[in-house]
């Protein structure tokens, strides 16, 4: 299965020196692009919801199941979704 939503990561030409600031902002807008052509394409196909919650449950079932040390971190408290 290929990727439907790969994003092309911007090549830095500079070689260990200091990146000019006129092609970090290319790699930005680049990155911005990329990201804002997927979005958009995302929105106009929406999933359905059987699949959206198959996907979510994914995702939940991922989450840490102890209360993470660090404040705000999403976490999976028993069956109920949480934040530290």
């Amino acid at each position: 299965m290929s990727d439907e939503f790969r994003i092309i990561p911007y090549q830095v030409r500079s070689a260990g020196t200091d990146v000019p600031p006129e092609e970090v902002q290319a790699a930005i807008n680049s990155l911005a692009f990329q990201t804002t052509i997927d979005l958009n394409l995302l929105a106009a196909q929406p999933i359905s919801p059987a699949l959206f919650a198959a996907a979510f449950l994914i995702y939940f079932n991922a989450l840490p199941k102890t209360l993470p040390g660090t404040a705000g971190v999403i976490w999976n408290n028993g069956g109920t979704l949480a934040q530290s």
